[in-house]
């Protein structure tokens, strides 16, 4: 694990929480490529390697919302994790409770934070 940026490029981590779920997913899809073109060590790889990712995953769930990072918690990021890396496995999917409960922290941050 390396050392990275956010999205918005303004804090550093090695944990971010939308890394973490888009990796996974195209982890997944690499997969599930190689299996097809039948190079079964890279497959076999690619989804050891999403598995892992996968376990840390929850990490981010604090008990109210999915974080993006210890040093950035409440980000729009996280949703977009929610959009670009959803593997259609039934995992954070949009209708898991935690998945609404972190929709629900960041607009109520965002209205009150950003009012029209």
């Amino acid at each position: 694990q390396q050392n990275g940026c956010d999205l918005w490029e303004e804090v550093q981590s090695t944990d971010f929480f939308w890394n973490r779920f888009t990796m996974k997913a195209a982890l997944y899809e690499g997969y599930s490529f190689a299996a097809k073109m039948g190079d079964t060590s890279s497959s076999q790889s690619y989804f050891n390697t999403a598995n892992a990712i996968n376990a840390t995953i929850m990490n981010h769930w604090n008990g109210e919302f999915i974080f993006e990072s210890t040093n950035r918690e409440e980000d729009a990021a996280v949703i977009l994790g929610f959009n670009n890396g959803y593997s259609d496995d039934g995992f954070l999917s949009p209708t898991d409770p935690k998945v609404i409960a972190t929709i629900n922290t960041l607009n109520t941050l965002f209205y009150f934070d950003y009012p029209i």
